[in-house]
């Protein structure tokens, strides 16, 4: 925990404790330094109510981002940090959020309500005893690779049950196993999941597939997965670190389920694709070529790993290296040569794709020369 922090967010910490207010990194941060990774984030806990906060930082851009559960968003030189008043709670009938938040001047009483050992230490930058607050155990769970919840983990997981999903999600970025009394509980409660909204069941999935523990992880709890959807599938660690293959993965035995999770236009369009494509895959450059210019490189790449076909990808990538075309958009010619050259403009983009085969199958160069005389010479059936 030597190392500095970034510049902007210990000038956020410093307008808090100029104010005379205690400042803390929190949660993920802390256990990320721990562990030895750099942060991609920072959140902050402060004994500063939200009003006190703003006063704080009145050259900063804040963002009302949760103020009515103590949340601050500080944007400090393009460099954004959450800050939270510390808080306890009560009541979860939305099994998500607190019913009744209350502002405390205590990081203990704060800490108490997260949800796991590891996310619930407390680092205050700069002082003398080292200014770490571990009150449950997370340095040693952190050293022994283990999840544990704060106090009671039934209770935990009744407050929010995504915790479930987060703890899975952990134990596969992290190859962390999970606590005995604590995996009891995450069955006993997986029922709950059902409360969970799509968004953020798709972001923990994601998080989940995309481990280095995947395999394991996915293989172990089949069982609270399958709460999720039918028929979880293992995630073979040998998979692309690519969140569609991986996903498709995990859902190549419940295709239809992959609608009930909240992805992007693209994602969904590539993982259906996936699912869809249904011949053999290449096992030459010719085939690969055809493979590239139905689907694109990208998808054609992520077909092949998805499929853990390594010939086929060895195929495409020599396609690809090779310069051939496989798109109509790498010819020597354009529309524009074949109106000039007077071809029907109905008949350009069916010209083009004929033209592209033949390149594709070695029949033809793609010189600008070679391709007019052809397209001139020879009668294009249904073309003319």
């Amino acid at each position: 925990m030597t190392e500095k922090l970034p510049f902007e967010i210990q000038e956020i910490i410093n307008a808090l404790a100029e104010k005379g207010h205690a400042a803390y990194l929190v949660g993920g941060c802390v256990r990320d330094r721990l562990l030895g990774f750099v942060p991609t984030d920072y959140d902050l806990c402060t004994s500063a109510t939200p009003d006190e906060m703003k006063l704080c930082f009145a050259g900063m851009k804040v963002v009302e981002t949760g103020i009515k559960h103590g949340t601050l968003t500080v944007v400090n030189r393009r460099t954004a940090c959450e800050v939270t008043t510390f808080r306890t709670e009560k009541g979860y009938t939305d099994k998500r959020r607190p019913d009744q938040v209350f502002f405390t001047t205590r990081i203990e009483e704060d800490l108490s309500r997260r949800d796991f050992t590891m996310n619930a230490m407390a680092y205050a930058p700069g002082r003398a005893d080292g200014g770490l607050i571990d009150l449950f155990g997370g340095q040693q769970d952190l050293a022994a690779g283990v999840i544990r919840t704060v106090g009671d983990p039934g209770e935990r997981f009744e407050e929010d049950p995504l915790r479930i999903l987060r703890a899975l999600r952990f134990a596969a970025k992290l190859d962390f196993i999970i606590e005995e009394k604590t995996y009891a509980a995450m069955h006993a409660h997986k029922a709950l999941l059902a409360h969970i909204a799509a968004e953020r069941v798709t972001a923990e999935l994601i998080g989940l597939v995309m481990g280095k523990a995947a395999q394991r992880v996915t293989g172990q709890m089949g069982s609270i997965l399958s709460c999720i959807l039918a028929k979880p599938a293992v995630v073979h660690d040998s998979l692309a670190k690519d969140p569609c293959v991986r996903l498709a993965a995990f859902y190549r035995q419940s295709k239809d389920d992959i609608a009930g999770l909240r992805l992007s236009k693209s994602m969904h369009r590539t993982i259906t694709a996936l699912f869809s494509y249904e011949a053999p895959l290449p096992k030459n450059q010719t085939e690969a070529l055809f493979l590239l210019h139905e689907m694109g490189l990208e998808q054609a790449v992520q077909l092949c790993q998805f499929r853990e076909d390594a010939g086929a990808l060895a195929a495409v990538a020599a396609a690809k290296e090779s310069g051939v075309p496989y798109a109509v958009r790498h010819l020597a010619v354009n529309g524009h040569d074949l109106l000039q050259a007077g071809v029907p403009e109905l008949a350009v983009g069916q010209v083009l794709e004929k033209v592209l085969a033949l390149v594709i199958e070695g029949k033809l160069e793609n010189q600008k020369e070679s391709l007019l005389g052809y397209i001139l010479q020879e009668p294009l059936s249904g073309c003319s």
